[in-house]
């Protein structure tokens, strides 16, 4: 579902998003959270899907909970 999402790996506006690999494993810190979560407001823009709302709605909590606290990552696991 997120891979509609994923910002093109060859976009330099997304130096967290663009690294998401589909078929990999990616794991972000809280350190990379203020840029991951900007980045998800310029994909959120562009989105007009109440789904994909939703579905970056989601991501977003989860981005902020990790942001803010200690020891928690965000994981997305590739297919």
């Amino acid at each position: 579902m997120l891979n509609k999402l994923i910002a093109h790996e060859g976009d330099e506006r997304f130096q967290c998003w663009r690294f998401i690999d589909e078929y990999g494993d990616t794991v972000f810190n809280r350190l990379q959270m203020p840029q991951f979560l900007e980045e998800l407001q310029l994909i959120r823009a562009s989105v007009k899907s109440p789904t994909d709302l939703g579905v970056l709605a989601q991501l977003e909590r989860m981005a902020r909970r990790c942001q803010d606290e200690a020891h928690l990552y965000l994981k997305f696991y590739g297919d």
